[in-house]
């Protein structure tokens, strides 16, 4: 398995989520983008599940971004709406979403913003 990490380079992905809107950068090329919907609601950042995972679909292949998506794992990093911190039913809905568009893995980030040498760096639970 070791073996066939190494001739798979997995890229990484980092988004932000803010309400209504999630901040998607890509590590490979450097590329950064938004995508904007009404997929909040007032008392959960990820309040429609089935129009966010639309609406991130449709631009992720219209910014042509993630050349082969399944190799890219990703972290999601929720920005507002965290009093008390994300329940875990947010959390899994979050790492579902992205794994429903077809990264390979998502991880769930509720610390502080990572910049590029930590994204390159980030400890993954292999």
């Amino acid at each position: 398995m070791a073996m066939f990490k190494k001739w798979l380079k997995l890229k990484t992905a980092y988004v932000q989520v803010f309400k209504d809107r999630f901040r998607i950068y890509c590590d490979e090329n450097q590329a950064l983008f938004m995508v904007d919907g009404g997929f909040s609601h007032p008392r959960m950042l990820l309040g429609d599940f089935e129009l966010a995972e639309q609406i991130l679909k449709q631009q992720i292949n219209q910014q042509h971004i993630f050349s082969s998506i399944g190799s890219y794992r990703v972290i999601v990093h929720p920005k507002e709406m965290l009093d008390g911190g994300l329940s875990a039913i947010e959390q899994r809905a979050f790492k579902e979403l992205f794994l429903s568009l077809g990264f390979r893995d998502a991880v769930i980030w509720q610390h502080q913003d990572l910049c590029d040498e930590e994204l390159k760096n980030f400890e993954w639970n292999d």
